[in-house]
């Protein structure tokens, strides 16, 4: 049975300064880089077959926990939030992004939960099977978003329940006949 890792990106300044990223390309803080360099211990000694999002902030993720030649996935990108990217939270309507959180909502231009669950479920499935055809666990270094868009499109888990990721968490999957949810939201001890 596969293991999958999911690592959110170390933070930002938008996310520092809670501003929504979507995918606009923003990269790690200081304060990011060495939340990815505490963390990289996590993986230390396991076979792992290592894909990230195209986006910067991911790529370096990936780089920092010691994987030097990375593929990237443009399928693992944070959800699209159109005319909402760059917005500081405070700023949007508070109903609407209640709403959004929970997939209930759609912001103008942007991609909708469904598709989006769709597109990072069907990367997730891609990359495991390379991965067993290898033998290794996978690692898919990403977004919170995307997380939760996985959690709630393969393993039917409702997203209202899930605190948002921190950034450079790990959040595992153990996949198989049932797919399970094995941790959630693991920061590094060290």
């Amino acid at each position: 049975m596969t293991l999958v890792h999911l690592m959110r990106h170390g933070e930002t300044e938008w996310n520092a300064k809670r501003r929504l990223q979507g995918q606009a390309d923003i990269p790690l803080s200081d304060r990011g880089r060495a939340q990815v360099r505490a963390q990289s211990a996590s993986l230390n000694g396991k076979e792992v077959h290592a894909v990230a999002s195209d986006l910067s902030r991911a790529e370096e993720t990936a780089r920092l926990m010691g994987f030097l030649s990375v593929g990237t996935d443009p399928r693992l990108r944070e959800i699209n939030v159109g005319t909402w990217e760059g917005r500081p939270f405070e700023d949007l309507d508070a109903e609407n992004y209640r709403a959004w959180r929970i997939g209930g909502f759609t912001p103008p231009d942007g991609e909708g939960w469904a598709e989006f669950c769709d597109r990072t479920v069907d990367a997730l499935q891609d990359h495991a099977q390379t991965a067993e055809q290898m033998g290794r666990d996978l690692l898919l270094v990403c977004h919170g978003g995307v997380i939760r868009g996985i959690l709630n499109g393969l393993l039917a888990l409702p997203i209202e329940r899930f605190a948002p990721t921190a950034p450079a968490s790990l959040s595992t999957i153990r996949l198989g006949a049932l797919p399970a949810l094995v941790s959630y939201n693991r920061l590094s001890r060290g």
